[in-house]
């Protein structure tokens, strides 16, 4: 759809260039300078010429009148011109992955009697960091032609919900008095799905109790599915494992044996409380610990575990199979760091009350803390912001009694920070210190026995998690 506006006189001559600054004190000089600007100046001369011509001289009246004419045939023609603009944008793929490049195209036809000579065009696209886009012409726009432009953009924008439009051409006439706008207000949506990067394989431990056979080895014969052999029973071996129909032979009590190699279940615990984060799309760390989770969470599936997610917002139960990552992948995607959306949801079990009476989170941990199977695997991902490190500590040393298999992912903050603030001449101070420091978090995380792995921006996980060490980190 097609739509032409023009803006307003009184938006061009008298709205103050303070803009939201206007509740601030200034000299009413410096806030009412707009006033003498040469476009003012233009547009008042027709009527003061006139107004005066009526009363001291003819020719002033005349040459009052004469700019009035002009200027009405020049807002006239830029009128025509502007509902003689027709936009056509080239078709755009629906879907995209993170980093693809996409290659926008539009016609612009002048359809018009008169040749356009200032205009700019803007476009708007929010799977880029550079989400605008403007292209500026002083050269002559002929009457009845056609002109093609176009212009490429990486998918650094972060997965998820992303829009291409509205498309935007701002002429004015050659004084610059008037200005009309044609949009294209047809507004493309593309979904970007992650780019999910290959990791090393975590050290990890099989379970006991998973049926499925695995990469896995454990030290007493499990209840894989596979069967190995017969025995004969020892006290303390299960009931259910006994072969009735090999016992009925008349050798005693027979068990049947299954594989050793199994697989194991792992719970991935994503700390999603949009506090706790920092950064913009693609350079936040909300993104960050999404690609992280799904590159890790992509190769236990891969190896054949079953997976569940575990977020401040969602949860999705164990199951195995790319069907399952890609369930996971579409709930992460649509994942926004909303605050109002969490304390408004209708999830009680996730908000406690603060000292104030206000809703506050409960730490994501405590709220999933049974959730974990005993000799199962955690991996638990978040910022080294956490304020609730010491409740966390204890979820994880009581998980780590119970025979789980815990995994700790820190992300720097203050790394994307730093990031920020190299790029900006003025950043506020802000302070991004949590309870403990990052070095006192992996310290006593350290010394209950659980592995830290830490994360930088700009750290390719492919390059940074290539290998996996058996140690604490």
């Amino acid at each position: 759809m097609i739509e032409v506006k023009a803006r307003p006189l009184k938006d061009l001559l008298f709205d103050s260039p303070l803009g939201e600054y206007q509740r601030f004190s200034f000299p009413s000089y410096f806030v009412n300078r707009h006033l003498f600007d040469v476009r003012f100046a233009l547009l008042a001369a027709g009527p003061v010429f006139f107004l005066i011509g009526l009363i001291w001289s003819r020719g002033l009246m005349i040459l009052g009148l004469t700019l009035i004419c002009y200027y009405l045939v020049q807002y006239l023609t830029l009128r025509s011109i502007a509902k003689g603009i027709h936009i056509k944008r080239v078709s755009l793929p629906d879907s995209l992955i993170e980093l693809e490049e996409i290659r926008v195209k539009f016609d612009i036809y002048n359809a018009s009697r008169f040749d356009l000579y200032d205009f700019t065009i803007s476009d708007s696209i929010s799977l880029s960091t550079k989400t605008r886009i403007d292209f500026s012409f002083d050269k002559k726009f002929a009457a009845r032609s056609k002109m093609s432009l176009g212009y490429r953009r990486f998918c650094d924008g972060g997965m998820g919900h992303h829009s291409v439009g509205p498309l935007r051409v701002t002429m004015t006439d050659p004084l610059r008095l008037f200005e009309f706008t044609t949009t294209l207000t047809d507004i493309h949506e593309i979904q970007v799905y992650p780019k999910i990067q290959p990791v090393g394989l975590l050290p990890l431990t099989g379970r006991k109790q998973n049926h499925q056979y695995g990469l896995y080895e454990i030290l007493e014969q499990g209840e894989s599915v596979n069967f190995s052999g017969l025995r004969e029973y020892r006290p303390g071996d299960s009931l259910r494992h006994i072969s009735w129909t090999a016992s009925a032979r008349g050798q005693g009590l027979v068990v049947k044996e299954f594989e050793k190699s199994v697989n194991t279940s792992v719970s991935f615990v994503l700390n999603l409380d949009p506090r706790l984060h920092l950064g913009s799309q693609s350079e936040s760390t909300w993104e960050y610990a999404k690609d992280l989770t799904l590159s890790l969470m992509s190769q236990q599936i891969d190896v054949g575990n079953e997976v569940q997610v575990l977020t401040n917002s969602f949860h999705i139960d164990f199951n195995k199979g790319e069907a399952h990552l890609h369930e996971i992948s579409r709930k992460l995607t649509q994942a926004l760091p909303n605050i109002r959306e969490l304390l408004e949801s209708d999830r009680d079990d996730l908000l406690i009350e603060g000292a104030y009476g206000e809703a506050r989170h409960k730490p994501v941990l405590s709220v999933y803390r049974d959730w974990v199977p005993a000799f199962s695997t955690l991996i638990y991902v978040t910022t080294d912001l956490d304020d609730h490190f010491e409740a966390n500590k204890e979820v994880l040393f009581f998980l780590k009694t119970r025979g789980v298999n815990v995994h700790v992912f820190l992300l720097d903050a203050r790394s994307f920070y730093d990031h920020y603030k190299s790029r900006l001449e003025w950043v506020p101070a802000v302070p991004l210190s949590g309870i403990k420091s990052q070095r006192e978090i992996r310290y006593d995380l350290e010394v209950i026995g659980i592995k830290t792995h830490l994360l930088r921006f700009g750290e390719k996980l492919s390059e940074k998690f290539k290998v996996f060490e058996d140690t604490v980190l």
